[in-house]
């Protein structure tokens, strides 16, 4: 992913607060379906593979089984980054916050190097003769 993409992420869809032990666990139950309904879709296919069915068909149902598991697997980071465990939950919950600050700054300085590398390339394109060969 570009710093600018990064940057609109880990920005706007951080985590804003903690939440609940029964938000946790209702949205952990949520996900052990979504994760059931992808092992079922897996072992369908895993199947159709021993059978020899291997076709454009199954390629595809392969590529979005492998898609939807991606996506779940970034939709169980946010409750546990959501509700940290243990004994130093607070810890662990500003360490979140930092590194989400982090990854802000760091997105903003990718951003002003890139629009400062691009005003440098434009300026030595327009300047004739090149003040130097750098």
């Amino acid at each position: 992913m570009t710093n600018h993409v990064l940057l609109f992420k880990y920005t706007f869809f951080r985590p804003k607060a903690v939440i609940t032990r029964s938000q946790y666990i209702k949205e952990a139950t949520e996900l052990g379906k979504k994760a059931r309904e992808v092992k079922k879709a897996a072992d369908v296919l895993h199947q159709e593979e021993r059978s020899g069915a291997k076709g454009r068909t199954w390629r595809k149902n392969v590529k979005s089984i492998e898609k939807e598991l991606l996506q779940l697997e970034e939709e169980v980071k946010l409750p546990e980054e959501m509700y940290p465990q243990g004994e130093k939950a607070e810890t662990a919950w500003a360490v979140t916050v930092l590194g989400y600050l982090a990854w802000l700054v760091l997105g903003v300085l990718g951003l002003i190097v890139s629009v400062a590398w691009l005003a440098h390339i434009f300026i030595y394109l327009l300047i004739n003769p090149a003040l130097s060969p750098f």
